[in-house]
């Protein structure tokens, strides 16, 4: 069934869009005081149950909302007692079944002010994927505005919503305190710290702050205390180990403030590196434009494919293709220079050279990061590309590579 699902959603998704699994139910079950696990194997939903109704954490894709219905009925509660609604963040695998379980359960949503105008359109205004057709959802209104800080109370449970910007511009952490076996512990539900792949840190026209955001982010995720560790994707908090543990009878498995500790810890590492990698590429696409302005594109071509030129920086190099798929320079593989690849596919079946003239074909930027043979070291790895389109027919591009995470790129 995942297979399908998976398919299905990728003929959805059009050529610049990645094809997102569907994720699989996954058991229900008892995290700690109030707080129940609802969601999927890798999409996260909590429940937490109150005298007064419960509060529901993240809607997830659409197809999820029966997958989130059947976890909270096999706990034993109702669904239809959901009171409030509340979301990570304002993407389609997060937000898209917001407006089914409002229909169906008449539960107050609740949204960080920033992400509301993606909300509200459905994610058409998102900055990143707001021209993406793929990403859309159905939209919905939204009954409170939140801002950093604010709480959220329902019976005996208070949740505090912290503005964590930058993946989202209102992607928002929640924390809480549960108390289990007489001890308390504070929670925290982790939005996303991912530069997703595509991301432009370097001054995005659409979001000019989103470094500095990132930034102001993980000082409050460092300040946080993470006792249980939990977040909007499976994967961040290790779900599926903590869970066989549980069922072993450890009762203290999502007890792990190393773990919330190290993941902001790596997440801040990757942003860091991707800052410099980005920061690096677009200096050198700037000084490769100003040589093409100063001494003409052919004699450009000439440096571009010089290995002791001033374009060359190990991986990160400078290449040209025209808008028909004809390599122009191609300095780690000049045997390409001269011929079309317009047609040529990695191992993934993307279209790496028509993705490309697309891109600059509409004003250039980033590409998503495919999977491509690094020449420095032989091995598969990722690689993000910035094109710059040139006046007439071509555009130049530089990247950098980086290692998949298990077989992805982030």
């Amino acid at each position: 069934m995942k297979k399908i699902l998976t398919f299905i959603i990728s003929i959805l998704f059009n050529a610049s869009s990645f094809a997102y699994p569907m994720p699989n139910p996954f058991p229900p079950f008892h995290i700690a005081g109030k707080l129940y696990y609802v969601g999927t194997d890798d999409l996260a939903s909590y429940l937490i149950v109150t005298p007064e109704g419960n509060i529901l954490i993240k809607s997830n894709f659409e197809a999820n909302v029966p997958m989130i219905k059947e976890s909270i009925e096999k706990l034993g509660f109702k669904y239809e007692d959901a009171k409030i609604l509340l979301i990570s963040h304002a993407h389609n695998d997060h937000a898209e079944g917001s407006q089914l379980i409002k229909q169906q359960t008449h539960a107050k949503y609740m949204v960080m002010e920033a992400d509301i105008p993606s909300v509200q359109s459905g994610g058409k205004t998102d900055f990143a994927y707001g021209h993406d057709t793929s990403f859309y959802f159905p939209p919905s209104t939204v009954d409170k505005v939140l801002h950093d800080g604010d709480k959220v109370k329902l019976g005996d449970t208070v949740l505090t919503a912290h503005l964590t910007p930058g993946h989202t511009k209102g992607c928002t952490t929640w924390t809480m305190e549960v108390n289990e076996n007489g001890k308390p512990y504070q929670v925290v539900m982790v939005g996303s710290l991912n530069a997703n792949t595509g991301y432009n840190l370097i001054n995005d026209a659409a979001y000019p702050t989103m470094a500095q955001d990132f930034r102001y982010s993980f000082k409050k995720l460092h300040a946080l205390q993470g006792d249980i560790f939990l977040g909007a994707h499976a994967g961040y908090f290790n779900l599926k180990e903590k869970y066989e543990r549980i069922k072993a009878g450890d009762s203290n498995a999502f007890i792990d403030p190393a773990g919330y500790k190290k993941h902001i810890a790596t997440k801040e590492a990757q942003f860091h590196f991707k800052l410099e990698q980005q920061s690096q590429v677009i200096s050198l696409l700037t000084k490769a434009k100003e040589y093409i302005n100063l001494h003409g594109k052919e004699n450009a071509l000439i440096e571009f494919n010089n290995k002791s030129g001033p374009f060359n920086l190990d991986s990160n190099y400078v290449a040209a293709v025209a808008y028909d798929g004809t390599f122009l320079s191609s300095l780690n593989y000049p045997e390409l220079v001269g011929t079309n690849q317009i047609n040529f596919k990695n191992k993934d079946g993307f279209f790496l050279v028509k993705e490309e003239i697309a891109k600059a074909k509409s004003g250039g930027g980033w590409t998503p990061s495919r999977l491509r043979k690094n020449p420095q070291n032989g091995q598969l790895e990722c690689k993000e590309l910035y094109i710059l389109p040139m006046p007439g027919d071509y555009f130049i591009a530089s990247g950098y590579y980086y290692k998949p995470d298990k077989g992805n790129c982030y």
